[in-house]
């Protein structure tokens, strides 16, 4: 290739399979830091890591299986939360196969449509949990201020004690449905029983004003 702009020229094969960033990207500031190419072999989970040049954002991802000719959305199988500049988004697919994943990012909370800022195709090889799924993600200033340590897995078993640790050092307090988990440090932690199958655990974060907001979601299965 000629006439580029570059300190180091790269070559027609090596921009192809460079991450497919879209226009967005380019207005954000939003750089592949873990990923640069735009074809991932992967087994189990993988983590991509994005910088904003400074910026805070708040990140998206949606994975698409490659069903014969259809692609077909895999709900809950990426999960994606920022720390500063940093937007990490971790990828569990629930089969082996091939998949393309579109990532989204905007300023603000998230809410509203979010344009999309780069796509990768993905190779699956190998499958850890195919029954795994992240906890639902609601709209909310909050969510990037928690890493969620225990349960990972969405789907809660029915009719058991589940412990939940979240931290968390920043809020004043959390609470999964009406029960609310202790702070230790910077640690929220607590056991729930779960109920019959089909019941959501919402887990919320307790505001200074006594009003709650909801920042994930848990079902028993």
């Amino acid at each position: 290739m000629k006439w580029q702009l570059l300190k180091k020229p790269v070559t027609l094969d090596e921009f192809n399979k460079n991450a497919q960033l879209k226009s967005h990207a380019f207005a954000l500031g939003v750089v592949p830091e873990s990923h640069k190419s735009g074809t991932i072999t992967m087994t189990d989970e993988i983590q991509l890591k994005f910088r904003s040049k400074n910026k805070r954002l708040h990140y998206s991802a949606s994975l698409w299986h490659l069903d014969g000719n259809w692609w077909r959305e895999k709900a809950n199988a990426t999960f994606a939360r920022s720390i500063g500049d940093l937007g990490l988004i971790r990828v569990h697919p629930p089969l082996t196969g091939k998949y393309r994943l579109d990532i989204f990012a905007t300023e603000g909370s998230g809410t509203g449509e979010m344009p999309q800022v780069a796509e990768y195709a993905i190779r699956c090889n190998s499958v850890r949990d195919g029954d795994f799924q992240f906890p639902i993600v609601y709209s909310s200033i909050y969510t990037d201020q928690c890493e969620i340590v225990h349960p990972q897995n969405a789907k809660l078993p029915a009719n058991s004690e589940i412990k939940f640790e979240i931290r968390a050092p920043d809020l004043d307090g959390i609470s999964v449905n009406q029960d609310p988990l202790r702070k230790n440090g910077g640690i929220f932690s607590g056991v729930v029983r779960t109920g019959e199958k089909g019941f959501a655990y919402d887990v919320y974060v307790i505001l200074k004003t006594g009003n709650m907001e909801g920042m994930f979601q848990y079902h028993t299965e």
